[in-house]
């Protein structure tokens, strides 16, 4: 146990944002130039988000500079400002017009600190809500109404998982408040 414990932290302490080759990256397929470390430092699945869209991309190559990675399911709304979560690290990387992000915690905003997903939840009654750090904050979900359906608080951790097993078809409104910043997402339930 103590040996899977060493090989977590050290492929963490090796993962580096990959540069974004935006040229050749298309709304169903993404490809990264990585400096450093090898293929297997990258998760065979990632997460991309834009605004309150979220799709699964799955890695269909990588040659140890190159790596890309393709969607089956609805393309992306844009190419070239995204976030990807990659993974079990917890790894959270930002592109802005094909530019990967280098700002720290502290100078990127609430809403540019959050991934949601699945995001429409379609299947399942779990919304996982990932942070790029460890964080503390209240989370309400409202309906198109206004009137409040589910509140939550997430204590210094850098994911929250909420149930809305007991939430009807619809679109909701995730309010994020953390210290004197907010953020708010649209949440999509089509089950």
């Amino acid at each position: 146990m103590l040996l899977t414990f060493l090989t977590v932290n050290v492929i963490h302490a090796q993962f580096v944002c990959p540069e974004l080759l935006g040229n050749q990256t298309t709304v169903t397929t993404i490809h990264y130039k990585i400096a450093g470390g090898s293929c297997s430092n990258y998760p065979n699945n990632i997460l991309v988000t834009y605004n309150s869209y979220s799709q699964s991309f799955t890695k269909t190559s990588c040659n140890g500079s190159n790596l890309k990675y393709t969607t089956d399911g609805l393309p992306l709304p844009v190419v070239d400002s995204f976030t990807t979560y990659f993974g079990l690290a917890g790894n959270i990387c930002q592109y802005q017009n094909g530019v990967l992000v280098t700002l720290s915690d502290n100078q990127v905003t609430l809403d540019e600190q959050v991934i949601i997903f699945p995001n429409p939840i379609m299947y399942g009654d779990d919304i996982k809500i990932k942070f790029r750090s460890n964080m503390s904050a209240k989370l309400n979900l409202y309906n198109v109404t206004g009137k409040l359906v589910l509140s939550d608080e997430v204590n210094d951790s850098d994911s929250k998982r909420m149930t809305t097993s007991n939430l009807t078809n619809g679109i909701y409104m995730l309010q994020i408040e953390s210290d004197n910043q907010s953020a708010t997402r649209k949440i999509l339930i089509m089950k």
